[in-house]
């Protein structure tokens, strides 16, 4: 092999390589939990409302008539959520409750 074919293969290994690492070593989740803010319509819908938690029963942000939203209604207590993926998981746990 030539000096100059010695390089090429050099460069293209160096190249490959360095595409492929990507995020290997990074060990945290991927997943991010976003919090949306509320709108002026969500305020005035959640107004006057008392929830049985001041935080969200799966992630356990701070939730209040200003930022809940979405709700959930149980045994005649208003449950808030910072998002619908959080009243979608407490939904889904309780179904997996009700089935045993």
């Amino acid at each position: 092999m030539n000096r100059r074919t010695k390089i090429t293969y050099t460069l293209l290994l160096t190249i490959f390589t360095a595409c492929n690492a990507g995020d290997k070593g990074n060990i945290h989740n991927k997943e991010t939990h976003v919090m949306q803010m509320p709108t002026e319509t969500s305020k005035r819908g959640f107004e006057g409302i008392r929830f049985a938690s001041k935080r969200d029963t799966i992630c356990h942000m701070p939730v209040n008539n200003e930022t809940a939203a979405d709700t959930l209604v149980l045994d005649g207590k208003v449950y808030g959520f910072c998002s619908k993926e959080c009243k979608e998981d407490f939904a889904k746990i309780l179904k997996e409750q009700n089935k045993r």
